[in-house]
């Protein structure tokens, strides 16, 4: 590894020569670093002695905080900087940068405070004072308080209305608060400023506010809402399982297998969210072909073990045993981790009077018993968790999460839970730099 030679701009270096390379730049950047303190610190016409040590004390203070925030101690930081606005109260920069290290470090008090210290003062630019009162939105949000938050970043978009970062924040506001309507909103009005989409997003918004309709006994809106969402992202599973529920909870079975049945087409990976609502499904309905229909293309749409069993459990339910068997079989040479379908096997077995064979499929099933059970992972920052969401709680991202381990989905009546987000505290905060 140490020999490889590495090409930059043209020029190869070993690692050794690199590291060498990486030192000397970062002694001329000190240097340079240390020429600007010197020159700040240099006596301004008119200044005393005393200013003028002052100002020196500031700019060591300052350096030092800077080198503490390059080496991750905020603590030792915050120290310095507050020192260095303690003998010179003009430096603006200072301020901010405490003030972002309070909030970095949760004290929300402190930076809401000196960011109305900067917004008060006198003889700043209008610019500054605009990101100041960002950095106070971010501080109000960050500390929980939503509604100044909110207030706070109407300001900043009525001094700049094409201020991104504000209108990236009073989104993720809206979606904390579960206010679904002014988040779709806002991120519309968003897409129109920066040119991106953000078309699946949008439908999970209005997949939302149906959800919230349905809920109130108001079908007509939930529809209205759900066929918006696909008009929108055409891919959206979310919809797709939710409209098929309004269909089932209004008799309409066959359209609810229908509805579900374009999952399988937008999204093959994600069908085991319907086999619970398939089995409701089979509970009401008196012919259960259609629902097997459905489970056979959940199983021939690609190598899906999950799929095979759910049908396998309905083929037995109808008392074709020889079949289910097959088809747990089946399941298991895409999966030999599916402990549900081996034990399944073997019960089948046992009903049948095959005991020798269901004999060695329990032996089979004792050598695989160790295995995790389902979890979902974040294919942008590896979150896992144990629950589908449709917006990682850690990074915040739409439709990243996937089944990542699983458990057997049998086929019960139990329907997978899905969650839009969890809200545990504040979002994630953005840099007190974003802006349009």
């Amino acid at each position: 590894m140490w020999v490889e030679p590495v090409s930059i701009f043209g020029f190869k270096f070993t690692p050794y020569q690199l590291l060498v390379l990486t030192a000397f730049a970062g002694l001329i950047v000190g240097y340079f670093l240390a020429v600007w303190a010197n020159r700040r610190s240099q006596s301004v016409p008119g200044s005393s002695v005393t200013e003028d040590k002052e100002r020196a004390t500031s700019n060591v203070a300052f350096m030092k905080g800077i080198n503490y925030i390059l080496t991750d101690n905020p603590d030792q930081a915050i120290e310095e900087f507050t020192r260095a606005v303690a003998v010179d109260t003009e430096t603006v920069e200072t301020y901010v940068a405490l003030g972002n290290l309070f909030r970095g470090q949760g004290e929300i008090d402190r930076a809401i405070r000196i960011r109305q210290s900067i917004m008060l003062r006198p003889n700043i630019g209008e610019k500054v004072r605009l990101q100041a009162r960002y950095d106070l939105g971010l501080d109000y949000r960050r500390g929980g308080f939503y509604e100044r938050a909110l207030k706070t970043f109407q300001e900043v978009l009525a001094a700049d209305p094409k201020h991104g970062g504000a209108f990236r924040q009073m989104v993720l506001l809206y979606e904390e608060t579960r206010d679904w309507e002014n988040a779709f909103a806002q991120l519309e009005k968003l897409a129109r400023l920066t040119g991106e989409k953000f078309l699946n997003v949008l439908a999970h918004y209005q997949v939302e506010i149906g959800k919230e309709a349905f809920d109130k006994g108001l079908p007509g809106p939930a529809k209205a809402a759900y066929k918006k969402a696909l008009s929108l992202h055409a891919g959206c599973v979310d919809a797709y399982l939710h409209w098929g529920d309004l269909q089932m909870s209004q008799g309409k079975h066959r359209k609810a297998l229908g509805t579900w049945r374009k999952i399988i087409e937008v999204a093959p990976e994600m069908t085991y969210l319907i086999f619970g609502r398939l089995a409701l499904a089979a509970s009401r309905m008196r012919d259960l072909g259609p629902v097997e229909s459905v489970l056979a293309d959940c199983a021939a749409a690609g190598p899906n073990a999950l799929a095979h069993l759910t049908l396998a459990r309905l083929l037995a339910q109808k008392g074709d045993t020889e079949r289910a068997i097959r088809e747990l079989r089946q399941a298991l040479r895409i999966d030999p981790r599916l402990l549900e379908a081996r034990r399944e096997i073997g019960l089948l077995l046992l009903a049948l009077g095959r005991d020798a064979e269901a004999l060695e499929a329990y032996k089979d099933f004792l050598q695989h018993l160790m295995v995790p059970e389902a979890t979902f992972q974040c294919g942008q920052c590896g979150f896992e968790s144990k629950d589908l969401m449709w917006r990682c709680p850690q990074c915040f991202s739409w439709d990243t999460m996937a089944l990542h381990r699983h458990r057997p989905v049998l086929f019960s009546q139990e329907v997978p839970e899905t969650k839009a987000l969890v809200v545990a505290g504040p979002a994630k905060e953005a840099s007190s730099a974003e802006s349009a």
